[in-house]
């Protein structure tokens, strides 16, 4: 597990309570720098385990 100090729940870097709802809206703000590397290594790790074809997606059926 990794957690991202000041990255809030839509994964923007904010420093202060006063930039929180702020940062909702604005598409300019980018995501929290640590998070990509983040993902990526625990992507790699994941991977490198079981790969991707391993992973089953389930397809919804529709009704006749």
């Amino acid at each position: 597990m990794v957690v991202i100090e000041d990255m809030n729940h839509v994964l923007r870097h904010i420093a202060t309570d006063a930039e929180q709802l702020p940062s909702y809206p604005n598409p300019e703000l980018p995501l929290a720098p640590e998070l990509v590397p983040a993902l990526l290594g625990f992507l790699g790790k994941e991977l490198a385990v079981r790969p991707l074809r391993a992973y089953r997606v389930p397809v919804a059926r529709q009704s006749p």
